[in-house]
């Protein structure tokens, strides 16, 4: 034992060491919504935690909401000995990732190809094969208008044409 207060000893070091160490893991199980588990909670499984632990999920960003689905993987870390955290999804040599540059951010679907991306120059795009609500929205855009006149030139009908998948 040391009488100086500011060396630290092996067995402090590896306190410390044990406390702030990341780990990859793979989530087991997301809550149902039947369930009483927190829903901000999956089981995630590794060689740390090999019969599976609940681990609480922290969002990126404040105001998201974010579960990782069964099967992805994780990158985890602790907020004692004891709890594991999610901090975000793990991307290894291989995983297929979004292509963006610096600055840009997109927030896909863990199991569809819907997404939304938001540009560097402050544009957004909406991909994906479901219809997208803005605002709640429930009218279909007009996208193109034609029209049919009389031999005086006069309209006499108009015909729209709508968005398919896009309501506002």
């Amino acid at each position: 034992m040391s009488t100086n207060p500011h060396r630290k000893t092996d067995r402090s070091q590896n306190r410390v060491a044990d406390l702030v160490s990341t780990s990859v893991g793979r989530v087991t199980s997301t809550p149902s919504v039947d369930d009483d588990t927190p829903i901000h909670h999956v089981e995630v499984r590794n060689e740390r935690y090999p019969e599976g632990k609940s681990a609480v999920v922290i969002p990126q960003a404040h105001g998201e909401g974010y579960l990782p689905p069964e099967g992805s993987t994780v990158l985890l870390t602790r907020i004692d000995r004891t709890t594991p955290v999610v901090v975000g999804p793990y991307y290894h040599a291989g995983s297929e990732t979004p292509a963006l540059e610096p600055g840009e951010r997109v927030v896909s679907h863990p199991t569809s190809d819907a997404r939304v991306k938001f540009h560097n120059d402050g544009a957004i795009s909406i991909d994906g094969d479901e219809p997208v609500y803005i605002n709640g929205g429930m009218r279909r855009p007009v996208v193109d208008v034609q029209t049919t006149t009389d031999a005086d030139g006069h309209v006499i009908d108009i015909t729209l044409e709508r968005a398919d998948n896009v309501y506002l």
